[in-house]
């Protein structure tokens, strides 16, 4: 692209086809408008091109990653340094630097989780050895520990007959109570008594407003997604607690602890509190 300044750079890439792709290097606008009457270093420029281009964007530069550049095969800035560590070295040690091959600094393929994610990119395509950064760890990687140790299955006699001719694992343990139904109480008794003191719910919303009635909740994440659904008599979608109301004066309250941004995607943390509200 030849465009003389920024804001003609941006209208040109809004208008590149969908079937395209853009390989930035780096930008210079050759004449001043209102966008570069200041200095804009190359990766502000990425990240600007970035949020108009109506399609995915790689580079070969480090500093373009976490602009909204999906990746690509990158002269990592660690890879260079050590090597021009060695340079200096050899250098130190007498090597006249004449004596010194010139060498091509490998390339390392680095990429944004969150942009092979918005461009629905199939992970299982990327080139062997990729570096992810700015990926989210799941439930399952985190605690996956905790969760491999042993797997206790907590049932009732009628579903214990159900289970019949099951045959658990050595890592798995039925543990059958005289209960029509499974308690949230009993179930954490059973947990604690195993030793399992961090309990992570990823539950539907009938459990974890049980859960919230007897208030053993003490963290809540909530992800706040950019779409807008509703509901109605024809479509009825699930809210986030089904099963249980809480009147004004017993409502469980949270006070925010952390946010994290993803694209359009909220990325909330909160700590339950007393339900008279936060202090």
């Amino acid at each position: 692209m030849k465009e003389r300044t920024l804001p003609e750079l941006l209208a040109a890439v809004k208008a590149i086809p969908t079937q395209s792709l853009i390989f930035y290097t780096r930008y210079i606008p050759l004449a001043a408008d209102s966008l570069s009457e200041r200095n804009i270093y190359p990766d502000e420029i990425g990240g600007l091109i970035a949020e108009v281009a109506p399609v995915p964007i790689y580079a070969s530069s480090e500093i373009s990653i976490g602009m909204g550049v999906v990746g690509g095969m990158i002269r990592a800035t660690n890879v260079v340094g050590a090597r021009l560590g060695e340079i200096a070295g050899q250098i130190l040690k007498g090597t006249p630097p004449e004596d010194i091959p010139i060498d091509t600094v490998p390339t390392t393929p680095i990429f944004d989780w969150r942009q092979v994610k918005r461009w629905g990119i199939d992970p299982s395509k990327l080139p062997p050895g990729s570096r992810i950064l700015f990926r989210t760890p799941s439930a399952w990687e985190s605690y996956r520990w905790y969760i491999i140790g042993t797997i206790v299955v907590v049932t009732t006699q009628d579903g214990a007959r159900r289970l019949r001719g099951f045959r658990p694992g050595a890592r798995i343990e039925v543990v059958r109570i005289d209960e029509p139904r499974v308690s949230i109480q009993t179930l954490l008794g059973l947990m604690a008594e195993r030793g399992f003191r961090l309990v992570v719910s990823e539950a539907g919303p009938t459990l974890f407003g049980q859960l919230l009635a007897a208030r053993t909740v003490d963290e809540l994440f909530v992800t706040v997604a950019p779409q807008i659904v509703g509901r109605s008599d024809q479509v009825n979608r699930l809210g986030l607690v089904e099963g249980v109301g809480f009147p004004p004066g017993v409502a469980p309250w949270a006070s925010l602890r952390t946010v994290m941004r993803s694209e359009d995607h909220l990325f909330l943390r909160y700590r339950l509190t007393d339900p008279k509200g936060p202090s």
